[in-house]
């Protein structure tokens, strides 16, 4: 079992059916990754797995740490550090990158290494 587990997942958009009865088990303390072609699916998953606007009406299951997470808000999957970075990240005028790190960090007090 892994810290998240996608479960017989399918979804469609605009009458397409992109994501079709994915299994995959993540595991912790190893490194993922997700890699195909254009249009293969990979960002629909990802963003099917943050529970973005529009990719939120999915069959199957979503599981983190053994809860399914099908149907948790955006903001309730933020909360659990589950997110999208993208290619090109948001910019913060005046915000060192120790600020913002330090920022999005759980504890503020955590010691950024130079």
């Amino acid at each position: 079992m892994g810290i998240l587990e996608i479960k017989d997942m399918s979804l469609s958009l605009n009458g397409k059916k992109i994501l079709k009865n994915m299994n995959i088990d993540f595991w912790q303390g190893h490194v993922h990754a997700v890699v195909g072609p254009n249009g293969a699916g990979k960002s629909t998953l990802a963003a099917t797995i943050a529970g973005l606007t529009g990719y939120t009406d999915f069959e199957g299951d979503i599981i983190y740490n053994n809860e399914s997470i099908k149907n948790m808000r955006l903001d309730e999957r933020a909360q659990k550090g589950i997110t999208l970075a993208w290619q090109e990240p948001a910019r913060f005028e005046g915000l060192t990158v120790r600020q913002f790190i330090r920022a999005a960090s759980h504890d503020s007090n955590d010691n950024i290494e130079h």
